[in-house]
């Protein structure tokens, strides 16, 4: 028996599932720039940004979630992020924002349908409606880092992924005093506090971080919390190795001040490493929000 033709209605529907790889989500015939919330466990990634040489197989954040809006909208997207974590650390505040032509009026339905698309360690949080011209890395006004440390005694099983373990104490007393001199209202010179490499000459090494504050959340576990208005590469893992040599007294706190009030050339200083680094959140100059979506 012959093959019968498909209804037309149907055939639509199955060309349009498939160009829009599963999506529900109504489609206008203009696009609109949003920006979501991103948290996710850095480890299993590459850093966030995406790899320029494409051919090296590298897993970035924003490749998943590229990926993802591909396969919820149909749409080829690019995204734009506000701070460019480094491989292995993690986040629960990122910003990033994306055109589409997707016009949905709640919140849940993209939510959904995003996260669904998303690995467990990626989640988007949050979205909300944004001028077209808004770009998170030039809106942000201020950006906090938190990162986790473990001294002395004996080592955590649970929970190891997301701090640094050392198995000396450190002088906790010490490394809050040389972080006092790590803050401030005006803007101080962090260029010993990144890679040679990384410096360029038409860049500022000036950064206004006015909060780097240490808790102990028991005895053994410290937090290193860090507000501040722009970092360099790798600054936040630097200063948290400075202060841990201070912990551990091989610097004093007064050294620690030189390195922002005397500068020199940067050098190879023990930096902490990534899976303690936490992107906490990222406040920005103004309220971007056409429409809250979340």
């Amino acid at each position: 028996m012959a093959a019968q033709p498909e209804d037309d209605t149907l055939s639509k529907k199955k060309r349009q599932k498939r160009t829009n790889y599963g999506s529900y989500l109504p489609v206008g015939p203009s696009t609109r720039t949003y920006c979501i919330t991103l948290a996710y466990d850095g480890r299993a990634y590459g850093g966030f940004q995406l790899q320029e040489d494409q051919s090296l197989n590298i897993r970035t954040v924003q490749s998943v979630v590229e990926d993802a809006l591909r396969r919820t909208t149909g749409e080829t997207i690019r995204i734009r992020a506000a701070s460019r974590t480094d491989k292995g650390v993690h986040a629960l505040g990122q910003l990033a924002a994306f055109a589409s032509a997707v016009q949905c009026d709640d919140a849940n339905d993209f939510l959904r349908a995003l996260n669904n698309r998303l690995p467990e360690d990626v989640v988007a949080t949050a979205i909300s409606r944004v001028a077209d011209d808004f770009d998170p890395r030039q809106a942000s006004k201020f950006k906090c880092y938190v990162y986790k440390l473990r001294h002395g005694g004996i080592r955590r099983v649970l929970g190891r992924e997301q701090l640094w373990q050392l198995s000396k104490e450190l002088n906790v007393d010490a490394m809050k005093q040389a972080a006092a001199y790590l803050q401030s209202e005006e803007a101080l010179d962090f260029r010993m506090f990144t890679p040679a490499k990384a410096l360029d000459k038409s860049k500022s090494t000036l950064c206004r971080v006015t909060k780097v504050e240490l808790s102990c959340l028991s005895d053994r576990e410290i937090h290193i919390e860090f507000q501040g208005d722009r970092f360099l590469y790798r600054m936040v893992r630097n200063i948290v190795g400075v202060l841990v040599d201070v912990g551990l007294g091989k610097l004093s706190s007064q050294q620690v001040e030189e390195m922002v009030t005397k500068p020199t050339k940067p050098t190879a200083c023990t930096g902490a490493p990534p899976h303690g680094l936490v992107l906490k959140w990222i406040q920005l100059k103004d309220e971007p929000s056409a429409d809250t979506l979340a």
